[in-house]
């Protein structure tokens, strides 16, 4: 370490990283981030010589992976020096299921079986990534026809029990009619 150049503040210095990844998040261009975890090592008294960031980017467009990807990684080295070494990895990635004329006609398919059985749907957009992102792009694709719960992902995740034999017999008439070639 040089003697005349100060030890970083690491604490600082993640904050402002973070409020600028968090500025990256913008619903109109179907982006959010989610801080996962911050940490900070040091022994008693001492600033902190280690600091690592979990961060959770999702997006609603394949075409804004690459520019949202150097966007978190100039952020994460913006401020470094000879002192400071930041490391930079993603660690997954799942393209998002993009609303493509063939999935809109899809879910209007599906929505229209829906009602006749008097279940209701509706086209939502979830922030987590999922197995259906690599589907091909050219079928016609749709997700969430299972029960209706809530706190995907957490420890509190939950299903309404009440709303498993709706949405089977949804999801059971909407396989019959692909079975048969189309759902109209």
């Amino acid at each position: 370490m040089n003697k005349n150049q100060k030890k970083p503040d690491l604490s600082t210095l993640l904050a402002k990283k973070v409020i600028d990844w968090q500025g990256i998040a913008s619903k109109s261009s179907g982006i959010s981030v989610q801080i996962i975890s911050l940490n900070l090592d040091s022994f008693p008294g001492q600033k902190a010589e280690f600091a690592s960031a979990a961060i959770n980017v999702f997006y609603t467009k394949k075409s804004l992976s690459e520019t949202i990807d150097q966007q978190i990684k100039e952020i994460a080295e913006k401020g470094t020096h000879e002192n400071l070494q930041v490391r930079f990895r993603i660690i997954g990635s799942r393209p998002p299921v993009e609303k493509t004329a063939l999935n809109r006609k899809f879910f209007a398919d599906i929505k229209k079986i829906a009602t006749n059985i008097e279940v209701m749907v509706e086209a939502i957009h979830q922030n987590y990534p999922s197995d259906i992102s690599h589907a091909p792009i050219n079928l016609p694709m749709i997700e969430g026809l299972g029960p209706i719960g809530g706190e995907v992902v957490s420890s509190m995740e939950f299903i309404i029990r009440d709303s498993l034999i709706d949405r089977s017999a949804l999801l059971a008439l909407v396989l019959n009619g692909c079975a048969r070639g189309g759902i109209n």
